[in-house]
């Protein structure tokens, strides 16, 4: 279950300000497949396959970094553009994706 929650959250947070589905449901699928490795990895018995795992799971994790970069970019031009009070919603949205972003980095 725990690679099922990796791609759920990480899906809710990337969906929450994402113009379309496409890169919310490939990033969820990125962390799903790193989550997927570390639960693979124990049961590895050839130093070679433990290595590919650990490989793919590390390449698969970084991948928060660049999208976490992305994300505190989102919120500081929603920040910089938000003129009116309608464009409040963006801010909101895109903060709470950082915040969750963040999250997501950390654990």
């Amino acid at each position: 279950e725990w690679a099922v929650l990796a791609f759920l959250m990480t899906f809710t947070v990337d969906a929450n300000s994402a113009s379309n589905l496409r890169d919310p449901v490939g990033f969820a699928l990125v962390v799903c497949v790193s989550a997927s490795c570390g639960l693979v990895l124990p049961f590895c018995t050839h130093v070679a396959t433990w290595g590919a795992v650990m490989t793919l799971s590390f390449l698969t994790y970084f991948c928060l970094f660049p999208r976490y970069y992305r994300t505190v970019n989102a919120y500081v031009e929603a920040v910089k553009l938000c003129a009116c009070p309608s464009d409040v919603m963006r801010v909101v949205s895109t903060k709470v994706t950082h915040q969750l972003s963040l999250c997501c980095v950390i654990m």
